[in-house]
């Protein structure tokens, strides 16, 4: 259970470290790392003057305007499906899937020893 725990906490900081970001039209896109973490994973997209129009009223991040990350991985969607595609696929799943598993886990595990003490000091 503790490794599990350990997993999916490394994968959750792995994951709101980065971001899938798609600059205004193009059909690119970045998997970056951030400078700090935040809850932002997707940013960007639309057509090329919305996205500037965006970006100078400050709807994106300081750190985006001001290219204060490191591009990890590229991809478009005129080719082939990246591997780090796949893997960040799978990451969401895992934390989004996993922690809620793992909290109805310990619950019912905490409710089974809540329940067998109760009924051990029962006399």
């Amino acid at each position: 259970m503790k490794k599990v725990i350990i997993i999916l906490i490394v994968m959750t900081l792995l994951l709101f470290w980065t971001v899938e970001h798609k600059p205004g039209g193009s059909f690119d896109y970045y998997l970056l790392l951030k400078p700090y973490p935040t809850l932002d994973l997707f940013l960007g997209g639309g057509e090329e003057g919305h996205y500037a129009r965006r970006i100078a009223n400050g709807e994106f991040p300081d750190w985006l305007v001001n290219e204060q990350y490191i591009k990890l991985a590229w991809g478009s969607w005129e080719d082939n499906t990246k591997p780090w595609e796949y893997l960040r696929i799978g990451t969401l799943m895992v934390v989004f899937l996993g922690w809620p598993i793992l909290f109805i886990i310990w619950s019912g595990l905490a409710a089974k020893t809540h329940l067998t003490r109760r009924s051990s000091k029962t006399p």
